[in-house]
């Protein structure tokens, strides 16, 4: 028979051992996560650049051909997106706003520029960043500055409840165009009070049903691109409107067709009132 001494020596020897081993364990679960943390780090350096304390752009919906953006500061700002010669330009503000890469794959020059005087502006800041991605249609589906919405948003919660039950984009379509146009009035007390940097505010336009072709148009592809129909905002002349005008194209069946609200609200009573446009009758210079 072994003595109780010695069954002590070795229950304290296996106890040595078992901690020794933990203590390894922790360390090396010390060292994962350590691993771990900077690789998250490099993937959120990847995806979002800061160059000064004022501008941040931000990377990390590339995928879905936006970029967001900001400014801390309070001198006037403006971001720059161009792309083969083509230029947007965008008013930027102190809440991050997203705005699309919507001429296709390949390399944009992205720019931000403040207002030093009057209407002058120097360049802060400059990147060139390659948007690659599958379907450039998805571009067409987001939340973005003068479309902007949430998912929660009253007029959201419209969309759904006027399509339940329907499958076919087309008729998906149609009810939200009826809806808008048979419900809305032009707000032309509005349009002679506009500000140069108005944004359509689409809880507001909701709310008091009318608004300007601006708002027509983003309340339309609000609605049609939360049930996930790609819709863009487009804005030059038309042979219908006197002066600059904004209107719609809706990718219905791979086409994309002309739908005007704002026109066709004021002509609600007529019977033959047609919703798709014919091209001839639009001239389109921003999208």
């Amino acid at each position: 028979f072994r003595s109780i001494k010695e069954y002590s020596t070795v229950e304290i020897f296996q106890e040595s051992e078992v901690n020794h081993l933990l203590k390894k364990v922790k360390n090396i679960l010390i060292i994962l996560i350590l691993i771990l943390l900077i690789l998250l780090s490099k993937s959120y350096v990847a995806n979002a650049i800061i160059k000064d304390e004022f501008h941040y752009i931000d990377l990390t919906q590339l995928e879905r051909g936006v970029i967001k953006a900001r400014t801390n500061t309070e001198v006037k700002s403006k971001l720059v997106i161009e792309k083969d010669n083509k230029r947007y330009t965008y008013n930027l503000y102190d809440d991050f706003q997203s705005f699309p890469l919507q001429l296709g794959n390949g390399d944009y020059k992205i720019s931000i520029f403040e207002n030093i005087h009057e209407t002058k502006y120097r360049q802060k800041y400059i990147e060139t960043i390659t948007l690659d991605i599958d379907n450039n249609n998805l571009i067409f589906l987001n939340s973005i500055q003068n479309i902007n919405w949430e998912d929660n948003s009253d007029y959201i919660s419209k969309a759904k409840e006027l399509v339940k039950g329907i499958t076919d984009n087309k008729l998906k379509v149609e009810k939200i165009y009826k809806y808008i146009v048979n419900n809305y009035d032009y707000d032309f007390n509005k349009l002679n009070n506009l500000k140069y940097d108005y944004l359509p505010d689409l809880n507001i336009i909701y709310d008091l049903q009318k608004g300007i072709c601006y708002d027509y148009s983003s309340l339309f592809a609000s609605m049609l691109r939360s049930l996930n129909i790609p819709t863009k905002l487009v804005t030059g002349f038309s042979d219908n409107i006197k002066g600059y005008h904004a209107w719609n194209e809706v990718l219905i069946n791979d086409n994309w067709i002309i739908i005007d609200t704002t026109y066709d609200s004021q002509l609600k009573k007529c019977k033959d009132l047609k919703m798709i446009k014919s091209e001839n009758l639009y001239e389109k210079v921003y999208e």
